[in-house]
């Protein structure tokens, strides 16, 4: 009895400690109830997967943790090892698009670079293999990234879309709470049509400043945005004759990956802007500003090529490696 009084003595030291640090909305026991439900809902995938941040917020008063307060309801947040940090799907794939983009851009010079300096030798079937498959990287991996660069604008758009309901679900109605989830009637809504509906909900007034399903009233960025790059983008997915061109020189893909790239920001910034008007962009998206992803990115492409060139520890301790992965 000893033992257990001393254990539970030390306990509610730490809660109370822990709740001075982060204040609480609601009681402890209410926050170890809804936390005993979700444990039990969800087992150790909770430590790894975290919670959300609409539920952690709704318990306790994020603002000690430094999580950014423009955080998507659905943005789940770290625990234990994890525990401080934030990760929301729409910037997942805004950081691997420009991860990517920043990958086109080596290529490209390293295809640059093995051309100039074949071209005062003799041309050997080596060298054709070696310029070839230069070419092809700058080719895949833009695909790749224009591919990210259009998910990342439907993720954007259903995120904000999700958030609103969330955050407002008591005072909307069924029908206009089944379009935030992206559906009306039961059907699936294609994003134009979300970009569209989505603005009349959320803005005060239920105008939509952005028209896109009348093809007449599509402004730029959208144009591009819905012609020229969805176009590649669908034939990156699912080619067939008659759809838009996947060859294309290496200068056209690095400059079609660019393009993107801004259009891509332009159209989640406009799209934000018209739901939220003059309300800043969002902080955990970096902004949505070019050269802070761009930063974002050569930062992570530095690091990996830390790991990269690590040493094999394998290799120190005399092991032999799998011959798939032997240097040639």
């Amino acid at each position: 009895m000893a033992r257990a009084a001393s254990i539970s003595a030390t306990l509610d030291d730490w809660v109370t400690r822990g709740v001075q640090f982060l204040p609480t909305k609601v009681s402890i026991e209410e926050v170890a109830r809804e936390f005993s439900k979700l444990l039990n809902e969800q087992g150790n995938t909770l430590y790894s997967n975290g919670v959300t941040f609409g539920w952690l917020s709704r318990l306790i008063d994020c603002t000690p943790i430094g999580l950014l307060s423009d955080l998507p309801y659905h943005a789940r947040i770290g625990l234990a090892g994890h525990a401080g940090n934030a990760s929301v799907e729409e910037a997942v794939l805004l950081h691997d698009a420009f991860f990517l983009l920043q990958i086109v851009k080596v290529c490209h010079e390293k295809m640059l670079l093995a051309g100039s300096r074949f071209s005062t030798i003799r041309s050997t079937d080596t060298n054709y293999r070696i310029l070839s498959t230069a070419n092809q990287n700058v080719g895949s991996v833009a695909r790749l990234s224009v591919f990210s660069f259009y998910a990342f604008v439907e993720a954007f758009v259903n995120s904000v879309g999700n958030d609103f309901a969330a955050r407002n679900a008591s005072n909307l109605a069924a029908a206009e709470l089944e379009i935030l989830h992206g559906r009306k009637k039961g059907k699936h809504l294609s994003l134009e049509r979300k970009i569209e509906s989505f603005q009349k909900i959320i803005r005060g007034d239920k105008k939509s400043p952005i028209v896109l399903t009348d093809t007449n009233q599509r402004k730029e960025p959208f144009v591009t945005f819905f012609s020229n790059i969805k176009e590649v983008r669908d034939a990156s997915t699912h080619f067939g004759v008659g759809k838009a061109s996947i060859w294309r020189s290496p200068p056209e893909w690095l400059n079609f990956a660019d393009t993107t790239s801004r259009v891509a920001l332009a159209v989640a910034s406009e799209f934000w802007q018209a739901c939220y008007s003059g309300r800043r962009k969002p902080d955990y998206l970096l902004g949505l500003e070019y050269q802070a992803l761009q930063k974002f990115s050569i930062e992570r492409l530095e690091t990996t090529e830390q790991i990269l060139t690590a040493p094999n520890t394998s290799q120190r301790r005399g092991r032999r490696r799998h011959p798939a992965l032997r240097d040639r």
